[in-house]
C-alpha cells in the first residue's frame, strides 16, 4: 500500500480527505481480495464541478498469495484538465 498515485503523491496525501479516503479503500480492497476491481467515482471540484473517474486496480503478487504492489490504470481518453487540475498537477505534453 506504498507508493504514488497518479499524482506522483502517496495515497495518505491525496486531497481532500473524501477522495484519499475512497481512494485507500479501493487500494485497501484490492490489496485484502486478491482481485481485480473496477472503480468509478464521482467528485466535485473546489468549484463544485463534478469530475468522473474511471480506474482498474490490479495486484500483482510475487508469490501467489500476498499482494506486492497494486497496478492502477485510469481511462486516459477521459482524462481532462480539470482532473489534474483537481489535484494540482498538469496534463502531459505529448509530442510526436
Amino acid at each position: 500500500m506504498f507508493g504514488c498515485d497518479l499524482t506522483g503523491q502517496s495515497v495518505r496525501a491525496l486531497k481532500p480527505e473524501t477522495i484519499r479516503d475512497a481512494v485507500f479503500a479501493e487500494y485497501d480492497g484490492v490489496r485484502k481480495e486478491r482481485r481485480a476491481v473496477v472503480c468509478r467515482k464521482l467528485v466535485r471540484t473546489p468549484t463544485e464541478r463534478p469530475v468522473q473517474f474511471e480506474s482498474i486496480r490490479l495486484p500483482i503478487t510475487e508469490d501467489g498469495e500476498t499482494t506486492a504492489r497494486i497496478f492502477s490504470v485510469t481511462c486516459h481518453i477521459q482524462l481532462t484538465e480539470d482532473r489534474y487540475q483537481l489535484f494540482g498537477t498538469y496534463a502531459p505534453i505529448f509530442r510526436l
